[in-house]
């Protein structure tokens, strides 16, 4: 069983999960843009007005998991936005799928 192949069986409850970013990423660098993009919407609806992705505006926690979520967001479109231009610039993205 491959990771994505998990990742994919896990259905709504992997895409409403604050801790599927990583996952996000993932599903991106294999090809899934679906599933990227519909755990990165979630995220996205969590972003609290303050700016963070937590609660408590000036929890540490709150600090460490938006840096981390705003980086993978990035990550997750760079990989969808390269996905849609050209497979053939980045092979080492087959391995993953």
């Amino acid at each position: 069983l491959s990771l994505q192949a998990f990742l994919s069986g896990c259905g709504s409850a992997l895409s409403a999960s604050m801790m599927a970013h990583k996952a996000s990423v993932s599903a991106a660098m294999s090809g899934e843009s679906d599933l990227a993009l519909r755990i990165s919407r979630f995220l996205i609806t969590q972003q609290q007005a303050h700016g963070g992705f937590m609660i408590e505006a000036d929890a540490m926690d709150t600090v460490d998991q938006s840096a981390e979520i705003a980086c993978w967001l990035r990550l997750v479109a760079r990989y969808i936005t390269e996905e849609r231009h050209s497979d053939s610039r980045r092979p080492e993205l087959k391995a993953f799928g």
